[in-house]
C-alpha cells in the first residue's frame, strides 16, 4: 500500500498559512497533511474497492469515522450527492477529507476579514493519534497484504518551517511498523528539528539518500535505469517493441 503526496506551494506554501505563527499553525498544519494523506489513501482504496469485502471497508469507514470524531472533526451528510447507501466506503473517506480541507482552507483565508477572533472549531488530527491507527486498520483490510501503509511526502522543502518540524516530528517516532514515511526534498529543507526542538539524525531515525548521486553521478549507470524503467512501461501496456 503506496501513496504519492505532492506538498505543492499552491496548498501549503499559500500566505495564509504563512500567516499563522507557533501552536496554530502546527496542530492545524499537521490535520491538513492528514487529511492530504488520507484523502490520497481513500481515492487509492477505492480504485481497486472491488477486491476488499463491503464488510471490512465498512470496517475502515467507522474506524475512520471514529478517529475523526475524536479529533474533533465533523461530518456533514449534505456533502453527498446521493443516499449514503450508494456511496462505497471509501469514495465517502475520501468525500470527508476533501470536505474538510476546504473548510479548514476556508477558515484560515477568511480569518483576516473578521472583526472579533473566532475559536478554530474544526479537527485537530494527529500522526499518533490519527493516521497510525488507521495505517493498523488498513493493514487489517481482507484480500490486502498485511504490510505498512507507505507514504511518499513530495517535495517537502515546499513546506513552511513549522510543517518541516511536523514532518521531522512524525519521522523521530520511528513508527516504521505502521507507517513508512519516505520524504523527498531538495537541498532546501530547512530543518531537521522536531516540534519540541530535537534534532533527527541519520541513520538512527532515518536514511539518506541523494538520488542525483545514484542515477546521474555515472551516465551507463543512468541510462541503464531509464532503459530498465521505459521496457517495463512498454511490458505493461502491451507494447512488443525494443526500448531503442
Amino acid at each position: 500500500m503506496a501513496v504519492h503526496v505532492p506538498l505543492r506551494k499552491a496548498d501549503f506554501g499559500a500566505p495564509e498559512i504563512n500567516r499563522y505563527q507557533g501552536f496554530a499553525v502546527n496542530v492545524i498544519g499537521e490535520h491538513l497533511l492528514a487529511m492530504h494523506i488520507t484523502l490520497r489513501v481513500a481515492e487509492l482504496l477505492e480504485s481497486f474497492s472491488t477486491e476488499i469485502p463491503s464488510t471490512s471497508a465498512e470496517r475502515f469507514l467507522n474506524r475512520f469515522e471514529e478517529l475523526f470524531h475524536i479529533a474533533g472533526g465533523s461530518i456533514n451528510p449534505e456533502v453527498f450527492d446521493t443516499s449514503l447507501d450508494a456511496v462505497s466506503p471509501f469514495r465517502r473517506v475520501a468525500s470527508i477529507c476533501e470536505n474538510d480541507i476546504f473548510k479548514v482552507r476556508q477558515y484560515l483565508v477568511r480569518f483576516p476579514f473578521r472583526k472579533n477572533e473566532t475559536d478554530y472549531e474544526g479537527g485537530l488530527a494527529g500522526f499518533l493519534d490519527f493516521l497510525v491507527p488507521l495505517a493498523r486498520e488498513i493493514k487489517n483490510l481482507e484480500e490486502m497484504p498485511n504490510v505498512p501503509l507507505f507514504v511518499m511526502l513530495d517535495d517537502a522543502d515546499n513546506l513552511p518551517v513549522p510543517l518541516q518540524r511536523v514532518i521531522n516530528s512524525w519521522v523521530s517516532t520511528r513508527s516504521a511498523g505502521d507507517v513508512c514515511l519516505k520524504v523527498t526534498t531538495q537541498l532546501a529543507y530547512a530543518t531537521m528539528r522536531t516540534l519540541d526542538n530535537r534534532m533527527i539524525e541519520s541513520p538512527h531515525d532515518y536514511a539518506e539518500v541523494n538520488l542525483s548521486a545514484v542515477y546521474t553521478a555515472r551516465h551507463d549507470s543512468y541510462n541503464g535505469r531509464v532503459k530498465q524503467i521505459v521496457a517495463k512501461r512498454l511490458q505493461n501496456a502491451g507494447i512488443s517493441a525494443s526500448v531503442d
